[in-house]
């Protein structure tokens, strides 16, 4: 028989039970993808490169001024029709953890006035530009959010047409997208496969709070008629990593995720100097998959070229499709302004998604392409595609339950040969040797959890693999990590194409 999975507070990345001859463990990943589709590379072997590389960090260059998306808006008189969804009021039996455990940090909220074109088009109230051109708001409140995205059907937009968003009241911060980069958005999205309504949204950068304005400007030449969307849904986001928030359980069954809620006894990733710039490359990754917000880790990597294209490692349980992929959010430099500080220092977001590049169940990998530059000071991340040795000292570097970044200590035990189906792992009993396709690590100081999910070991400020998940608690256990020297083969394109 199989374990149950422990449903308690710490509910891990995965949790497996030890049967006669095999191990098996139900995801809880940070993410809601329970295994995904080999269908990308259905025959991949896992094989070792003949040709061993290491690669070492390098850091993203420019200036502070480089960092900020600067918008050039015209001062408009902009009066957004108010759509109130009111407050979020769900029960303990519906809360954050799905039977398998799989962690979430919001939810879909359905949006009946805005649900088709229709219905939009009549709360639209237009009004001319100072170009002559035509705008329009909507403005959007899900009481108690920390944060809100808007999720837009896009049946017809003008390439021409410009999108903002904003924390309402504060248009002087708007992020803004051209009609034609959302239309590329979903052509990524289409060409991949997908050609249902999730395919054809893009969702909107989220703000923080409850309360966000999607504004929609038209050039002269462009008629509000050429413009067909709709917005059926909103994500309330209740768990993020931007605030601070009370250790405790909501009256309405939600678990607040932010700083200080991960275990007590995660060690604090800004008291780790020589870690310092394995640190810069680990990102919060937030994402969108049927109808619910997820949140895993990434790590920025660095390729043999050294040109800084922004390729980012995660696990397929993660994110494992191009629509999910184009959903993403990333949170960047999100740890403790000092060692021991329960505050956090500056951070930076990025918003405009991903392209799936590879993606892969056994061993539990996916390689995405950011859209967006990374900031300024980030560190592309070393890796290699040797193997680790038996005892191979490592760290873990994570944000374990969208907490401040955490670290882990520990070493390589030997490996294990596992596969993902339908959200279960099972893997052969444990043994010494490194044939199999995930290492097994033991910590000695520091463990992961849910949100952890895609984090990467280090070897020497070299990545070497990719959390699928485990069994460490505060008490002990092991965690899995698919092995990144067995995977190289298949993304050699990209970390180390030729010249």
């Amino acid at each position: 028989m199989q374990y149950p999975l422990q449903r308690s507070r710490w509910s891990r990345a995965f949790r497996f039970a030890v049967l006669p001859a095999v191990i098996a463990a139900f995801l809880t990943a940070c993410g809601g993808s329970s295994g995904g589709s080999d269908a990308n590379h259905p025959n991949d072997s896992f094989n070792p490169s003949t040709t061993e590389y290491q690669v070492d960090a390098i850091v993203q260059k420019g200036s502070i001024h480089d960092m900020k998306d600067e918008v050039s808006l015209t001062p408009e008189v902009v009066k957004p029709t108010v759509v109130n969804l009111g407050n979020l009021v769900r029960t303990k039996e519906a809360s954050n953890d799905l039977p398998d455990g799989v962690a979430k940090v919001g939810v879909s909220r359905e949006s009946v006035l805005t649900s088709s074109w229709p219905s939009l088009k009549d709360r639209l109230a237009w009004s001319f530009t100072t170009t002559q051109g035509r705008i329009a708001a909507l403005r959007f409140i899900s009481r108690g959010a920390q944060e809100v995205r808007i999720g837009v059907v896009a049946e017809q937009v003008p390439p021409t047409a410009l999108f903002r968003t904003y924390p309402s009241g504060e248009r002087a911060s708007a992020t803004q997208i051209t009609g034609e980069q959302i239309a590329s958005i979903i052509a990524s999205n289409r060409m991949a496969g997908d050609h249902t309504q999730e395919g054809r949204t893009w969702w909107a950068p989220g703000v923080e709070g409850d309360d966000i304005t999607l504004e929609i400007e038209l050039p002269s030449d462009v008629n509000p008629a050429d413009l067909k969307i709709s917005i059926p849904s909103v994500i309330h986001v209740y768990g993020t990593p931007a605030l601070a928030l009370p250790n405790s359980i909501d009256p309405e069954g939600f678990e607040p995720r932010a700083l200080g809620d991960s275990a007590k006894c995660h060690k604090d990733a800004s008291c780790y100097s020589e870690h310092a710039a394995a640190n810069n490359s680990v990102i919060v990754v937030k994402y969108l998959q049927n109808r619910s917000y997820f949140q895993c880790t990434g790590t920025l990597l660095n390729n043999t070229l050294q040109n800084r294209v922004p390729y980012v490692v995660t696990a397929n349980h993660c994110i494992s499709t191009q629509t999910a992929a184009s959903t993403i959010e990333s949170t960047w430099f999100f740890r403790a302004k000092s060692c021991g500080d329960k505050k956090s220092g500056s951070y930076y977001r990025s918003n405009k998604g991903a392209r799936l590049l590879y993606t892969t169940a056994n061993p539990d990998f996916t390689l995405l392409q950011l859209n967006d530059t990374p900031p300024v000071g980030a560190t592309f991340a070393g890796w290699s595609s040797a193997p680790l040795a038996l005892g191979s000292k490592v760290a873990g570097i994570q944000h374990p339950r969208s907490d401040l970044q955490k670290i882990a200590i520990g070493s390589t035990l030997g490996t294990r040969n596992c596969s993902i189906y339908k959200g279960a792992i099972s893997c052969s009993t444990p043994f010494n040797s490194f044939s199999g396709n995930m290492f097994r690590v033991m910590w000695s100081e520091g463990l992961t959890e849910s949100g952890s999910s895609g984090s990467g070991i280090f070897n020497n400020n070299r990545l070497a693999g990719v959390l699928s998940g485990g069994t460490s608690t505060c008490a002990g256990g092991e965690d899995l990590y698919s092995r990144f020297d067995l995977v190289f083969p298949s993304i050699r394109q990209w970390l180390a194409p030729s010249r």
